[in-house]
């Protein structure tokens, strides 16, 4: 591991640490009680002392600093095309989406089957005594 160069190790790894920090840093900007905007606000008031105002100031920085580290998260999760799965493959996210249009598209091919089901039954192609010779 070469930690100068930027290096993808796995998909799956990649996959979970970003998650991970995705996750550190909502849980960051969940535990301020103002948000960006509002600091935003805040920060514009003529009233504020300067003690307020630099605090208010310091606040935003890391607030940015944060949303820009989301930012960044997301542009590296999005061409990792899957979900990490027990098996330690990628699954495809859109898999559940996939089965129902396949399902919808072999719809037409149905009474076609089932037609064709129903002659085989009432040939007795389903018993397995049927149509034998007697011993």
């Amino acid at each position: 591991v070469n930690f100068e160069q930027d290096v993808v190790i796995s998909q799956m790894n990649e996959y979970e640490v970003l998650q991970l920090l995705m996750g550190d840093c909502r849980e960051s900007l969940a535990a301020y009680k103002t948000s960006l905007e509002e600091d935003t606000k805040l920060n514009q008031q003529p009233d504020l002392s300067g003690r307020e105002r630099l605090a208010v100031r310091l606040r935003l920085a890391e607030k940015t600093i944060l949303s820009q580290t989301m930012d960044a998260v997301r542009r590296r999760l999005a061409p990792i095309r899957g979900i990490p799965t027990k098996s330690g493959k990628m699954a495809n996210p859109n898999a559940d989406i996939i089965e129902v249009f396949d399902f919808i598209d072999e719809l037409p091919k149905k009474p076609a089957q089932l037609i064709d089901g129903f002659k085989r039954w009432a040939r007795g192609e389903f018993d397995p005594d049927w149509n034998k010779p007697n011993k």
